[in-house]
């Protein structure tokens, strides 16, 4: 991350570095503890160019090797980020020369569907027309004039 906001999660939200130069450099040498971090205190940084939010838990330990400052511990996704978007594009699209794209629609659009559903009374009403009033409906639907 090139420029992180990253603060303290304490429901006061302190915060420990900005992404706007000068505004949190006198932050950048003091220690977590300073910050009134302790084991099992929480950090969130925001990092705004690839919408990205990293939640961190510091726990302390007493067990790391020789010159080794701190551990990474966890599960990180495999990818994220736009690359993993155009790797995915760039392999539907290498597979076929017909110039079909794959769909930008997400399951939020695909949720826009109306069901209509007929009532049985509205059925047996078309049912009970006549021949002759079907043949008066449709001339009147003829009646009607376009203008360009």
């Amino acid at each position: 991350m090139v420029a992180p906001d990253v603060q303290r999660k304490d429901g006061k939200g302190t915060i420990l570095t900005f992404s706007k130069e000068g505004e949190t450099e006198a932050n950048n040498h003091k220690k977590l503890s300073e910050f009134g971090m302790r084991n099992c205190s929480w950090l969130q940084a925001d990092y705004f160019l690839q919408d990205y939010t990293l939640l961190i838990n510091i726990l302390h330990s007493e067990d790391l090797k020789k010159d080794v400052e701190f551990e990474v511990v966890g599960d990180a996704p495999e990818k994220v980020g736009p690359k993993q978007a155009e790797d995915a594009v760039k392999s539907i699209t290498d597979d076929s020369n017909d110039g079909t794209q794959p769909s930008t629609s997400t399951a939020q659009e695909q949720d826009d569907v109306l069901i209509v559903d007929l009532d049985e009374d509205d059925s047996s009403k078309n049912a009970d027309i006549s021949e002759e009033e079907r043949i008066q409906q449709k001339e009147e639907l003829d009646d009607v004039i376009t203008l360009d």
